[in-house]
């Protein structure tokens, strides 16, 4: 039996400087509109950004970054699921030993100079996390958008796809994204395990909180974890666990 040693997917402090106004200008109808082959639409992925004020320049400094998916919309509002070990860094040992390097003499107080952002269609939104689930990893948030309209209401599946069929990603790893960019990424549903479900998806850092759909659009997981040496098996929360948050907090 084999042993995998699991990892989560927490820090990338690569980004990409872009031209938001230019490419609404010129860019956003084209390159955001659905391709019919492909089930997983363009406006819902959204990119996350961690950042912390370093104390003696008052600089942000980039902590990490994670995917992320937009589920439901109500007015200008959108929102979202990511993966919960991005949106709560207080209990994690690398993120308080950064938080120390960076002057701050406890880490609830880093936890309060931390800046949760999303980048959604080239521009910079701060987020609400609304509820998070550690045992499970997941995060749902909201933030608002002049361009909120665009995005579409995710489905969440009735069941699970069988084994071996077609799934499909959005994701940003190593921070790789930008306003006309987006990185679709298909594989396989290959079953589910005590408090997650696997797939033969790409994952790494970044990765983490991309949501996973199936062939017919309908929202089946959220990408967490992965396995070492071998990033392209990667596993995410449950339908069951993705259902109980969303109804927890959505009308």
């Amino acid at each position: 039996m084999f042993s995998f040693v699991m990892i989560f997917l927490f820090y990338s402090c690569f980004t990409l400087k872009q031209n938001g106004d230019l490419y609404h200008i010129n860019n956003m109808k084209e390159v955001y509109e659905n391709n019919p082959n492909n089930p997983y639409p363009n406006q819902n992925f959204v990119f996350l950004n961690k950042t912390l004020y370093e104390l003696k320049t008052g600089e942000l400094v980039n902590i990490s970054s994670a995917s992320g998916i937009v589920v439901k919309r109500k007015g200008k509002t959108l929102y979202g699921l990511t993966a919960a070990h991005w949106c709560i860094p207080i209990n994690d040992n690398e993120f308080i030993t950064f938080a120390m390097l960076m002057g701050y003499k406890s880490p609830e107080a880093a936890k309060n100079a931390t800046t949760l952002t999303a980048d959604y269609y080239g521009y910079t939104y701060n987020i609400e996390v609304l509820d998070v689930d550690n045992e499970n990893d997941i995060c749902m948030f909201k933030f608002k958008s002049r361009f909120a309209n665009q995005s579409e209401n995710i489905d969440l599946a009735d069941g699970y796809p069988l084994l071996g069929e077609k799934v499909h990603t959005i994701s940003s790893p190593f921070g790789i994204k930008g306003p006309t960019i987006r990185l679709h990424f298909e594989g396989y549903f290959s079953g589910c395990q005590d408090n997650s479900c696997y797939y033969t998806l790409p994952g790494t850092f970044g990765s983490s909180g991309s949501g996973i759909l199936n062939e017919n659009g309908e929202l089946i997981g959220i990408l967490t974890v992965s396995v070492v040496d071998f990033n392209t098996v990667t596993g995410g929360a449950r339908l069951e666990d993705i259902k109980a948050i969303i109804d927890n907090n959505l009308d």
